[in-house]
């Protein structure tokens, strides 16, 4: 086989395996490099041998690139080459837990006033919201919309319908507010198909165009913080738990299917630490001023 004939070949194994197109191309560009690589090395991927398997993985600097290319290619070489234990035994990097950053309530707010393009501020008050990826915030659908009535709240109630991660579809809820915001930029929700944010060259919105937008205003707004539109999904999980939403329902708000991937957002923001910091320190003076007093009477007897 060719290296050509390898790739597509793994490409339509992993359309059987019903991967996301995110999740095939991302693999598709790693066993590209594992083959240039054994292009360069003449090594005939059949071949290959665990000690040059380890020599190729010893020279990938990033330790999520590592886990993905051990992955990939033991998918590769199970799937293409018959040999499914190639990987077997292949340590892993170890993870280096980041607690992620997020944007304050003051900086959203200077950030979607910046944006002066109604649909454009539209996309990224959506996306935080309903909490969502980038990827789905431009693929969301007029049809992905859900009326109905709540008996509880005796009033009409919207869900939408979102597909995740893994092609897994959930349904959230959504605020009201985001409700009349996208009726009043956009239109009526029902009797529209197609998508909500149409593009300018395809069908909806391109992901790299939302960065644009978000990396624009945080430049404009001289706010330096490392994530662009993901920022937005870790700011509404931290605001909600800010403000005394359980774990586990900013768990169903960020369709994480286990819990342990969500108690990252419990970490405190700097006002939080300062405000616990300030109300110790209050209560320690406090403290002292209340034995003082006791002991005032003492000394003058």
């Amino acid at each position: 086989m060719t290296k050509d004939e390898y790739i597509n070949e793994f490409k339509n194994l992993m359309r059987i395996k019903r991967f996301q197109p995110n999740t095939i191309d991302t693999y598709t560009s790693c066993i590209k490099m594992f083959l240039n690589w054994c292009e360069e090395a003449d090594i005939f991927p059949p071949n290959l041998t665990k000690s040059q398997l380890v020599d190729y993985l010893s020279h990938t600097e990033s330790g999520s690139l590592l886990r993905q290319q051990i992955g990939t290619i033991g998918n590769f070489y199970a799937w293409v080459i018959g040999v499914p234990y190639i990987c077997a035994g292949m340590p892993y990097a170890q993870k280096r837990t980041r607690l992620p950053d997020y944007f304050t309530p003051y900086e959203l707010i200077k950030i979607f006033e910046s944006v002066k393009n109604k649909k454009q501020r539209l996309i990224l008050k959506v996306q935080y919201a309903l909490a969502l990826r980038v990827h789905e915030v431009v693929k969301i659908k007029w049809t992905d919309f859900v009326q109905s009535y709540s008996h509880e709240l005796k009033t009409i109630v919207y869900d939408i319908r979102i597909v995740g991660k893994g092609g897994y579809t959930d349904v959230v809820p959504v605020p009201v507010e985001t409700i009349q915001e996208i009726t009043e930029v956009l239109g009526n929700l029902f009797g529209t198909n197609g998508y909500l944010f149409k593009g300018q060259f395809k069908e909806h919105y391109s992901t790299r165009s939302v960065q644009i937008i978000i990396n624009r205003a945080m430049d404009e707004c001289r706010i330096l913080k490392y994530g662009s539109t993901h920022l937005l999904r870790h700011s509404r999980a931290t605001h909600l738990l800010q403000n005394g939403s359980s774990l586990r329902h900013v768990q169903m708000i960020l369709r994480h299917k286990k819990s342990t991937t969500t108690e990252i957002y419990t970490h405190l923001s700097k006002n939080d630490l300062r405000l616990s910091m300030l109300n110790s320190d209050n209560n320690l003076m406090a403290g002292m001023n209340h034995q003082k007093q006791l002991e005032t009477p003492l000394k003058s007897a």
